[in-house]
């Protein structure tokens, strides 16, 4: 199961949550597989805009609370 985040027009590999993925639908059918496969992120700077002008080090530290969020989410579902 694959899944990122994006905004609709580019293949951005955003944040979670900076773009237009359903990360409650997508965690739930995660969830509801009959085996858990790892869940990483596979981030890019370069591939959105939206991150022209962040420092690597903020990119970072918003991409580890994303996924804090992400295991809160899914720990909830």
């Amino acid at each position: 199961m694959k899944g990122h985040d994006n905004d609709g027009n580019t293949d951005g590999h955003m944040i979670p949550f900076d773009g237009n993925l359903n990360f409650e639908k997508f965690l739930r059918k995660l969830k509801n597989l009959d085996h858990q496969p790892p869940l990483s992120l596979e981030l890019y700077m370069s591939k959105s805009t939206m991150y022209r002008n962040v420092a690597p080090d903020s990119f970072v530290r918003r991409a580890a609370e994303a996924a804090k969020q992400l295991e809160k989410l899914y720990n909830s579902i």
